[in-house]
């Protein structure tokens, strides 16, 4: 039984870091999640689709823990200033 256990552990930390891997490697991913994709970043639609089935699927199968774990490991990028009244 600890067998399969730790099979299951292993497939889930492949997963988890499959889906860091694509929301942390590849903008467009992340860009279309946000509803953000740019005309630039549309250049292989056909790809695009395929890796956001991915994510989906990955998302699907990870428990809220590991999930929470995978989105915790993602770089953080702190939102540019807006505006010349941003710094005073």
């Amino acid at each position: 039984m600890s067998v399969l256990h730790k099979k299951s552990a292993r497939l889930r930390d492949e997963e988890r870091a499959r889906l860091i891997w694509l929301l942390s490697t590849d903008k467009a991913v992340t860009s279309a999640l946000l509803g953000k994709l740019t005309l630039a970043e549309r250049y292989d639609e056909g790809t695009l689709a395929d890796d956001l089935a991915e994510v989906e699927i990955l998302v699907s199968h990870l428990p809220p823990p590991d999930l929470a774990d995978a989105l915790e490991a993602l770089p953080y990028a702190p939102a540019p200033r807006c505006g010349a009244g941003a710094r005073r």
